[in-house]
Parts: structure tokens; C-alpha cells; sequence
């Protein structure tokens, strides 16, 4: 969850307004409400001050970032793997001399399937990062 979220959830869980935790840190609505939003981000002071307001751990909200960060990038690693996979396999059957030789039904059949589930492992994971990047805009 991002700093902004865990702002504006925090608040609303309290049933605080923008203004009243303006008022609380000694800043003004606007900078509240860029906090919420994302424009901006709390500076360390002000940040040391919500935690405390809220009972909150400094790392529970920064560190909640970087798992989003590091998952992504799992993602990313993973569908980068994936894709060598596919074309080591392409370019071993095509030196091998695969396509030049006729083989049974299962040879072939056990090839495409190994390929489809490649193919829909991979769109799955491209398929949730993009929902994911979605559900994370709303």
C-alpha cells in the first residue's frame, strides 16, 4: 500500500476530515489533501508526527512500498524467464534439426502442450500486473 493510501485510509478510519489532521500537523488542508492524492509526500518530520497520531510504525509505511516495488519486479523477472524459456526451446528444436524429422503424435502433442502452458502462465501474469496497476489507480 502506498504512503498516500495508508493517509487517506488511516483517516477515514479515524473519521477525521482533511482538515482536522491539517490541524494536527500544523499544515495546511491542501497539503493533506497532495498527501492523499500522491502529488506530494509527507517530509520526514511530519511523517515521524502521522505515524504517532496513528499509532502507526515508520516502517510498516515506508517499507509497505517497497514490497509493492519488489513484487513487481518479481513479476517482471518472471516474465523475462519465461520468455527465454520459450525461445531456448524454439531455437533447440529448430538446431536440433526437430522440424526436418517426422515424429509420433505424443512428441508433437507433448511439445505444444509444454508451449501452451508456457504461453498461459505467462499471459496470466502479464493479465494480473495489468489488473493489479489498475486496482492500484482507483
Amino acid at each position: 500500500m502506498t504512503i498516500s493510501k495508508v493517509i487517506k485510509q488511516k483517516r477515514i478510519e479515524k473519521q477525521l476530515t482533511q482538515e482536522d489532521i491539517a490541524e494536527m500537523l500544523l499544515v495546511s488542508k491542501k497539503t493533506i489533501s497532495n498527501w492523499e492524492n500522491g502529488r506530494t509526500i509527507p517530509d520526514t518530520e511530519n511523517l515521524i508526527q502521522f505515524a504517532k497520531l496513528f499509532d502507526l510504525s515508520l516502517d510498516n509505511i515506508l517499507l509497505g512500498e517497497e514490497k509493492i516495488m519488489v513484487k513487481n519486479h518479481t513479476k517482471t523477472l518472471i516474465l523475462l524467464f519465461h520468455f527465454v524459456i520459450f525461445l531456448s526451446l524454439v531455437f533447440t528444436l529448430i538446431q536440433s534439426g526437430f522440424f526436418y524429422f517426422s515424429h509420433s503424435i505424443a512428441t508433437w502433442l507433448l511439445i505444444f502442450f509444454l508451449s501452451l502452458l508456457l504461453i498461459i502462465n505467462t499471459l496470466i501474469i502479464i493479465f494480473n500486473k495489468h489488473r493489479n496497476l489498475f486496482l492500484h489507480s482507483i
